[in-house]
């Protein structure tokens, strides 16, 4: 096995590093109070004669509303 495969001890040390010791650092954990913090928006809307939009947003359990109107172009 040497002759087909001389670095066989380094890659298995790599792959056990890689595999055990390395899902720790990589795996992240969240809860629901986490997830309900997370603003997103939703509902949005645009204007049939100006140039605006709206939209809702949810931000901690809060629903608030917004717009925004385009500038005027030079």
């Amino acid at each position: 096995m040497a002759a087909i495969w001389p670095n066989w001890p380094f890659t298995l040390l790599l792959l056990f590093l890689f595999l055990f010791v390395s899902h720790p650092i990589f795996s992240q954990s969240f809860n629901m109070e986490q997830v309900g913090k997370f603003s997103f928006p939703s509902e949005l809307v645009s204007s049939p004669t100006e140039e605006a939009i709206a939209w809702a947003m949810n931000e901690q359990g809060k629903r608030n509303g917004y717009w925004a109107k385009a500038p005027p172009l030079a």
